[in-house]
């Protein structure tokens, strides 16, 4: 090799190398980008009204919880990941009972089907069905899917899946 091949080789090689350091600097500076809540064009939005009348008949009306918390759960009595958040739900919900409410909406099943989870999985917050098309109006595609909502309905989180943890 001449020494003019050489040195062209190595400034490729040093251009290489910078362009490869900066993605990784990049890569571990942005912010984790791994879950559907990273994701989410909800995030920051309003979240669509979401009023109905629940399985024991009473009203329900998601502007009425406007100072609060109020977490908007999709799921599906024949959904196992479904059941294994439930009781995340209901924790949650017992974390948030003088500043927030859950809301379960039943995706694709019968009121007989979403009545039969409640009754074997418990729960006493309001299971709306979906009349209004909540799910297409939250872009709820699969579940398990929960919708958390801060004062005035802003949508600060979106899960798919199981991880409520936070």
């Amino acid at each position: 090799m001449t020494g003019r091949n050489a040195w062209t080789v190595r400034l490729a090689s040093a251009g290489m190398g910078l362009i490869l350091l900066g993605f990784v600097v990049m890569l571990a500076t942005r912010e984790s980008g791994t879950g559907a809540a990273s994701r989410s064009p909800l995030i920051g939005e309003l979240v669509p009204a979401v009023v109905g009348v629940d399985l024991n008949g009473a009203t329900f009306n998601v502007d009425d919880f406007s100072t609060g918390w109020v977490l908007i759960n999709f799921f599906a009595s024949w959904c196992v990941p479904c059941e294994r958040e439930h009781p995340q739900l209901a924790e949650w919900g017992e974390r948030h009972k003088n500043d927030g409410v859950v809301v379960s909406i039943p995706f694709g099943d019968t009121e007989q089907d979403a009545r039969a989870f409640f009754a074997e999985h418990g729960g006493d917050w309001p299971v709306l069905m979906d009349k209004c098309s909540h799910g297409g109006r939250l872009r709820c595609l699969a579940t398990p899917r929960v919708f958390l909502g801060w004062s005035r309905r802003y949508c600060r989180r979106e899960v798919a899946g199981t991880d409520n943890s936070r």
